[in-house]
């Protein structure tokens, strides 16, 4: 193989450096310029060939089109056949460039054959590279990949290939491949290549093809998933027996074939002594294994192979010269009949340096392609890259008699690919779709049971509805039992199997371990997978460097590390837990600093208000407002307790009560909110404060060290054997086998720290029925839970993808809240922090608003009595501005309904004043009336003289009693105080009436009005 390659290399890059030197060879010769003249009635059309009975067929269908064809009767086309030898690779540059091209042709026809498949390979690239560059159309049966996705020259970047290639790509044929495997849902293959030419490009577009279509929806209801299992390119010229084996080691047991007949005839005797070629097992082979178009298959090629061809089993190379005659011939009808010139305007050599297409090389190109024509009147139509775009390509297969059959065909169209599959003959010689096909599409799983990650419960009638089916042993041995496992892993192993079109398995691993390497082998998870007896795990495994070395892990699903676990220490509240909503510096500013500014502010503003105490702070006692006072105001607030207050009377001062009242209802709920949360908590006194503790670190720096541990061959054993080798000779009387082991020995005493994985730890913390435990301290070697699987297992790709959209799209979030659940809450494991400044510094923001509303405030008042005091009290006779609003007010609302028979008023303030003194003397004088009937026994007769219209000094309304006599009525012994509408007793009734100062002020206030 490596021989074959070089050759071909190195036959590649002299025949490109020889076209370098012919191009200045045969510059001279060019530069003379032959000239193609015009022909009207001859055209002509060149062939290159190696097999010469292919000229006979084509003047035949030449004149037989012609004899059919009016348009084409007076035209005269001549075929100007050139032979090729595939050997001399240059000769191909030379026939074109230098012999057809100066003869005027308007086409070429290529049709190489040779058992050498590199010559013809070099022959094609010639050939297509000349027509790129020159525009010459080219009809050939060979596909070569052309040069139109290189070359950016104006004109050319954009323009449509002028190479025809009349056959089935290798991209059709792997598209062909690929819809039969889905039309029966196997999504894996595997890739047997030889060293032929084209087979990098065949492995290429396979893996584009399944690149492209996976994730997109199909006729299953479920994401396509490919997998190329593994590809393996043989070398014939080596040991074939050897090679063939790394098919044989392979779990997919579908292989794609690319190869040639010769070449496949070996493969398969090899493969048959390898029990490849039995049943369970689909060969797909490529068209290259066909070249001789025969009904009768080679006797190496075992019943049930399957192949892909061009059209139909019996389309030979006879019959691709005939229809690529037939589709120039088409194509120049339909040109002509435009009325076109014969002459296309084709150069007539290779050399000249900024080849352009022509409109009418384009024009007469689009008739060949059939695109000028429309689809529903040509048979085969191109498309922009030369490829037939109408292909249809026949799904071969061989029967039980040994012989080629169709049994499908694979169509495209430009608005779908369709494909329809008839009775097949799979190797075995069944007729059935092989059952069991996909082995490696089960997965045999191994887990460990550990908290809400992985539990076992008994199974309901042999059902699993909540998890997946699972088998354990008892102790690691015995018959195995089935219980259905769930949990976070299970979840996501479902997840899996639905996304990825597995089934699988799933026992739990019989020593309960993770894995580590000891006495010269793994055990635990990680032997069984390196042993073969699983596939793959899906528990909480951490990835470790030597873990790595012998299996393959995915990126991890959760994010874990070190940490450590103890019994929770029951602790006291603090002494000051009840100055714990804030912080000092609060407590501080607001004590010291806003408390004594708040009072200090409405002192002054009140002192030098225009509207305040009048500067009567030395005045008499009643009248004083002291700076004592307005502290005692503001302490009043801010506790929110009701006692007897003075309060301020100016506006300034009053607004400033008022913002610090808004303060100190804010700041007391926020205290008050806060308080709870903090009286609540208890302060931890844990023996340890994490992983990196001396008391774990050094233990034996210690009188009575303490005791701890971890589970048995668990990577947290091998980090701490690595790390600290003290450490761990400390812990091994302390390790336990099992995590459930280990919490118990935590609750009852045994062990005083317990070190693992710490999403462990908080899971198992959380589920703890007493919430006696918790995790303490920073985590160490973070790393995350993976799943581990065969060492290069295909699955591994996939795996990860799907875990990384997991994580995107929220799905494991979505997990982590169904099972990581807590049933102890935060307790004790959040630690609330004092408010501070930041937190608080809203509500002093008011304050300070208020502040400074107050200052504009004070300033306004003082403005207001210097200037328009005097204005609004001669106009309301009033001394307060308030006072105005209030008149209008009282107007409207209480506004008098009467007027005094007595009241000699002229304003309403004046009128209302008398109504209530007439009020007042009603209600007197209905005294006077129960004072009389009281001594007399009766009122009858009796006029008080009151309501006689009297208005006398009050006092003289009274007939006074002897102090010695009281009321001799119906309760002779009780007295009654005339003073309140109630009876209430009372000692001396005459006594209730010597303070009348406030009727008589009220009359002299009439009086002065009037």
């Amino acid at each position: 193989m490596v021989v074959s390659a070089t050759l071909h290399v190195l036959r590649t890059v002299s025949a490109m450096l020889v076209l370098s030197a012919c191009i200045q060879t045969l510059q001279t010769d060019a530069v003379k310029g032959r000239g193609s003249s015009t022909r009207n009635e001859t055209v002509y059309l060149g062939a290159i060939l190696t097999d010469s009975s292919h000229v006979a067929l084509m003047e035949n269908t030449i004149e037989a089109y012609k004899s059919n064809t009016s348009s084409l009767a007076g035209v005269q086309i001549k075929l100007l056949v050139e032979y090729m030898d595939l050997t001399e690779h240059l000769k191909i540059i030379d026939t074109i460039c230098n012999v057809l091209l100066p003869s005027g042709i308007n086409t070429v026809i290529s049709v190489l054959q040779s058992d050498n498949k590199v010559d013809v390979h070099i022959a094609t690239g010639f050939a297509s590279m000349i027509s790129k560059f020159t525009g010459l159309p080219v009809i050939s049966i060979n596909e070569a990949k052309t040069l139109a996705s290189t070359d950016n020259r104006v004109g050319f970047k954009d323009a449509q290939s002028s190479y025809l290639h009349l056959g089935a790509s290798i991209t059709d044929q792997c598209k062909a491949m690929l819809s039969f495997l889905q039309y029966y849902g196997w999504y894996h293959f595997l890739i047997v290549t030889t060293a032929i030419p084209k087979h990098d490009r065949f492995i290429n577009v396979l893996e584009t093809l399944t690149e492209r279509s996976s994730g997109q929806e199909h006729f299953v209801e479920r994401e396509i998933e490919w997998e190329i299992c593994n590809k393996v390119e043989l070398n014939m010229e080596d040991n074939l027996t050897a090679q063939v084996q790394k098919v044989a080691d392979s779990d997919c047991t579908i292989v794609l074939l690319f190869c040639s007949e010769e070449e496949a005839r070996a493969i398969m005797k090899i493969a048959e002594d390898y029990n490849l070629l039995r049943e369970g097992y689909v060969w797909i082979a490529a068209e290259t294994i066909l070249e001789t178009v025969s009904v009768i298959a080679p006797d190496e090629f075992p019943p049930g192979l399957l192949a892909v061809k061009f059209q139909s089993p019996l389309y030979d190379t006879n019959r691709a010269v005939q229809d690529a005659t037939s589709i120039y011939l088409k194509g120049l009808d339909e040109y002509l009949r435009k009325d076109m010139d014969i002459n296309i305007g084709l150069p007539d050599n290779c050399w000249v340096d900024t080849m352009v297409p022509s409109p009418t090389t384009e024009a007469f190109l689009g008739y060949l392609k059939g695109q000028s024509s429309g689809e529903s009147t040509r048979n085969i139509i191109f498309d922009k890259d030369g490829n037939v775009q109408n292909i249809r390509v026949a799904i071969m297969n061989i029967n039980q008699f040994q012989k080629w059959e169709q049994v499908g065909v694979w169509s495209k169209s430009k608005s779908n690919d369709t494909l329809v599959i008839n009775d097949v003959t799979w190797i075995g010689g069944q007729h059935q779709k092989p059952d069991g096909l996909t082995p490696h599409r089960h997965i045999t799983f191994t887990t460990i049971p550990e908290g809400s990650y992985v539990s076992l419960i008994e199974l309901s009638e042999e059902e699993c509805t909540a998890g997946a089916r699972c088998k354990f042993r008892p102790n690691g041995i015995g018959e195995y039992e089935y219980r259905c496992c769930i949990g976070l892993c299970i979840d996501l192993l479902l997840k899996l199997s639905e996304d990825l079109g597995f089934t699988y398995d799933l026992y739990v691993v019989d020593d309960q371990k993770f894995g580590a390497f000891e006495n010269g082998s793994w055990n635990g998870i990680v032997g069984d997978i390196v042993r073969g007896k699983a596939d793959a795990s899906i528990a909480t495994l951490l990835d470790t460097a030597n873990r790595s070395a012998v299996i393959d892990t995915s990126v991890s699903y959760m994010k874990s590390g070190i940490s450590v676990l103890v019994k929770r220490v029951e602790g006291a509240i603090p002494s000051d837990a009840f100055l714990a909503p804030f912080d000092y510096t609060v407590w501080l500013l607001l004590t010291v600093g806003i408390v004594q500014t708040v009072a200090l502010a409405v002192f002054l503003f009140e002192c030098f208000s225009p509207g305040g105490y009048a500067g009567k702070i030395r005045g008499p006692k009643a009248s004083k407002f002291t700076f004592g006072s307005s502290l005692w105001i503001v302490w009043a607030l801010l506790f929110n307790n009701t006692v007897p207050l003075k309060p301020p009377r100016s506006y300034t001062a009053k607004f400033m009560t008022n913002m610090w009242g808004c303060f100190s209802l804010i700041f007391i709920a926020m205290y008050t909110a806060n308080l709870v949360a903090h009286m609540i908590r208890e302060t931890p006194d844990d023996m340890v404060d994490g992983f990196l503790d001396d008391r774990l670190q050094e233990p034996r720096k210690y009188s009575n060290p303490m005791k701890f541990g971890t589970i048995h061959s668990t990577s947290v054993e091998q980090y701490i054997s690595q790390v600290n080798p003290e450490m761990q000779d400390h812990m091994e009387p302390y390790n336990q086998p099992l995590a459930p082991k280990a919490i118990e020995a935590v609750k009852y005493g045994h062990m005083d720290a317990f070190i693992y994985d710490e999403a462990a730890l908080k899971d198992l913390a959380a589920k703890d029925q007493d919430c006696s435990l918790h995790v303490v301290g920073k985590t160490v070697g973070e790393t995350g839970y993976t799943i581990a699987l065969t060492k290069g297992s295909h699955w591994t790709k996939s795996i990860n993808k799907h875990i990384i959209r997991y994580t995107d799209s929220g799905f494991l979030q979505t997990l982590v809240d169904k099972w990581l659940t807590s049933m102890c809450g935060s307790k004790g494991d959040s630690i609330r922090k004092p408010l501070g400044i930041e937190h608080s510094s809203g509500v002093f923001m008011l304050l300070l608003g208020g502040t400074c509303a107050s200052v504009l405030i004070f300033i306004g008042e003082h403005l207001f009595y210097r200037f328009l005091r005097n204005y609004f009290t001669e106009k309301f006779a009033k001394k307060e501005l308030v006072a105005v609003v209030a008149e209008a007010m009282a107007h409207s609302i209480y506004a008098p309904t009467r007027k005094s028979d007595n009241c000699l008023c002229d304003n309403w303030e004046c009128q209302q004043l008398s109504n209530e003194l007439d009020d007042a003397l009603a209600r007197l004088g209905e005294l006077e009336s129960m004072i009389w009937t009281t001594r007399n026994g009766n009122s009858q007769g009796y006029t008080p003289d009151i309501c006689r219209g009297k208005r006398t000094s009050i006092r003289q309304i009274w007939l006074p009693l002897p102090q010695n006599e009281t009321f001799q009525g119906e309760h002779h012994n009780e007295q009654f105080d005339s003073d309140s509408d109630s009876q209430t007793p009372t000692k001396y009734f005459p006594n209730s009436f010597n303070n009348m100062d406030s009727l008589d002020v009220l009359y002299d206030r009439i009086e002065s009005t009037v």
